[in-house]
């Protein structure tokens, strides 16, 4: 018996639609906060929805409900396109809102997005009304911190801050929890010196106080150090020494008429050009510790320039060598002729310690050493019964006499000569005397 087998046919029909592989309808972001909204108002975000088919789609949004509410459902999403559609929020209670808010296509693909919303009665309260920045520097940021409280029900929500000079600024887009104070950043900056009062606008979701008023005070200065070359505007003036300053050789350094340059302690010291372009109506004013010149005159001009100097140090014009050609006594013991010196006996009449001020001047003129050294006393003597005596290295006097006599020998110091009002300081020596006879010494 035969038997016989029928051909089996299969046919398997694929359908495949254009970028099926790849196809989704999806949210751009994952997650979406509302900022704490007050009760019976509105916050409002923007959706954007993508789809990668080559086809359109009309997208409808399942899940939504109030509090929250959105513009367009169904949307259409163009093939390879985006659209995008806006979700509202809006509470009639203090409380918290989730949502998962759900997007499906009408042809393939869906994505859903996590709502989170608050419902507020919030309260704000500046802790202090002005700030004053005091003296800053141009170019840099200056920075102050404002304390908000947040005094209501809910979440504070600090939306911006606006500002009369944009000198001053600071961040919006801040959540203050119930009850929490928050340090918010007012900050400065100017390319420009001078003094500048700018009020700013706190705007927050309080719905009966929903703008606070702030004043801002600063006076901006040219903080300058180190090597500067260049021209000092009077736009940015005053300067402000922070170091010492130095204008390198192959620099200028120029000053426009007006300008006050404050150094303190601090000093100007050149070593190319300084030029200071003051006029009879509008001076330059510089006050500092020294101002240093290396260059010569025509590198340094001072027009109009009221030029004040703290350290300044004054020589008398005098010629020092007379010091040494009308000593009396040997160079090795000038201080002593100096101290004693009186004021008729000074060159020109003029008081010593008018020269400079120095340790030992003016209540005491000049100090007193002698080594004997040179073997010549320079003002010591002796008297009395002397056979032998010396100068050198100490003053040494001798003298032998026969026994059951008495003997006077004496050795005399310098005078030494105080002006009124002195009194003589420190002073020290070593004495020693010895009388010998045949069996003792004492």
């Amino acid at each position: 018996m035969k038997t016989y087998r029928k051909p089996l046919l299969i046919c398997l029909l694929i359908l495949t639609l254009p970028g099926l592989g790849l196809a989704q309808i999806s949210f751009t972001v994952d997650t979406l906060a509302f900022p704490p909204t007050t009760i019976d108002s509105t916050s409002t975000f923007e959706v954007t929805l993508t789809n990668t088919l080559t086809v359109a789609q009309d997208v409808t949004f399942n899940g939504i409900g109030a509090p929250f509410y959105i513009s367009d459902n169904p949307i259409t999403v163009p093939g390879e396109g985006s659209a995008s559609t806006t979700l509202s929020f809006t509470p009639t209670s203090v409380s918290t809102f989730p949502l998962e808010l759900i997007a499906a296509g009408s042809v393939f693909g869906s994505d859903t997005i996590s709502l989170e919303a608050e419902g507020t009665l919030p309260g704000a309260e500046l802790i202090l009304d002005t700030l004053d920045f005091g003296t800053k520097s141009v170019n840099s940021i200056a920075t102050m911190y404002l304390p908000i409280a947040s005094t209501g029900i809910g979440t504070l929500f600090i939306d911006s801050i606006t500002s009369s000079n944009p000198v001053f600024y600071a961040e919006g887009g801040i959540s203050i929890p119930q009850g929490d104070t928050t340090q918010v950043a007012i900050n400065f900056y100017s390319e420009f010196s001078g003094v500048y009062e700018v009020d700013l606008t706190v705007y927050s979701s309080d719905p009966f106080n929903p703008t606070l008023n702030l004043h801002c005070s600063v006076t901006a200065i040219s903080a300058v150090s180190g090597e500067v070359c260049g021209t000092w505007s009077l736009i940015n003036s005053p300067y402000q020494l922070i170091d010492n300053i130095v204008v390198p050789e192959g620099c200028t350094l120029s000053v426009e008429a007006g300008v006050l340059i404050q150094g303190g302690e601090y000093d100007i010291e050149v070593h190319g050009s300084f030029i200071s372009n003051g006029t009879s109506e509008s001076p330059v004013t510089i006050s500092l510790g020294e101002f240093i010149s290396h260059s010569p005159s025509e590198n340094v001009v001072l027009n109009y320039t009221d030029l004040t100097e703290a350290n300044e140090f004054e020589f008398i014009d005098r010629d020092y060598r007379d010091f040494k050609e009308l000593n009396p006594l040997s160079n090795d013991d000038l201080a002593y002729w100096l101290d004693t010196l009186s004021m008729i006996d000074y060159i020109n009449s003029k008081h010593l310690y008018n020269l400079y001020p120095n340790e030992n001047s003016p209540n005491h003129i000049g100090k007193y050493s002698e080594d004997f050294s040179d073997n010549t006393p320079q003002g010591w003597t002796h008297s009395g019964s002397v056979n032998s005596w010396h100068a050198n290295g100490e003053y040494y006097v001798y003298y032998q006499g026969n026994s059951n006599n008495y003997y006077n020998t004496q050795i005399i110091s310098p005078v030494f000569r105080a002006n009124a009002g002195e009194l003589f300081e420190n002073g020290y020596g070593r004495f020693r005397c010895s009388v010998r006879d045949k069996t003792s010494v004492n």
